[in-house]
């Protein structure tokens, strides 16, 4: 005799899945950004790091979004505490950019040396992919 999941729990895992549906696409689209603009990372780490009010900027958005996703979401179990790991990095890195917006942008071009961008579009592209499979399919 199986149990039906209540009600509560079936609003849990359409909360995950719409989540997850606004995240794994994102995520897959910088991923697939981190491969293709390769190239032009350097520059980009240049520009990020001469733009302090934006990564400041930056920062207040990823907090804001970060504080959206804990705040509805919270599960540890399965497959949507990805959802709930993912809004909690989010937080640190928001509040991250507002705290020490000049030694983030100064740090911007180490960042993009050696294997660390593609280690990332990687992890990207699959933690994307995955939640976006849970989400729509």
């Amino acid at each position: 005799m199986s149990q039906d999941p209540s009600p509560v729990d079936e609003i849990a895992l359409l909360r995950s899945r719409y989540i997850a549906g606004l995240i794994g696409p994102v995520m897959v689209a910088i991923g697939a950004s981190l491969l293709f603009n390769h190239g032009l990372l350097e520059e980009i780490a240049a520009e990020v790091a001469r733009d302090k009010a934006g990564t400041f900027l930056t920062g207040l958005l990823l907090l804001c979004a970060g504080l959206a996703i804990v705040q509805l979401h919270e599960t540890l179990q399965g497959w949507p505490a990805i959802v709930t790991v993912i809004g909690w990095l989010t937080v640190l890195s928001g509040l991250a950019r507002i705290l020490f917006p000049f030694e983030l942008a100064g740090i911007a071009p180490q960042l993009i040396t050696g294997p660390a961008p593609m280690i990332g579009a990687a992890a990207c592209l699959a933690v994307g992919g995955y939640l976006s499979v849970k989400a729509y399919l």
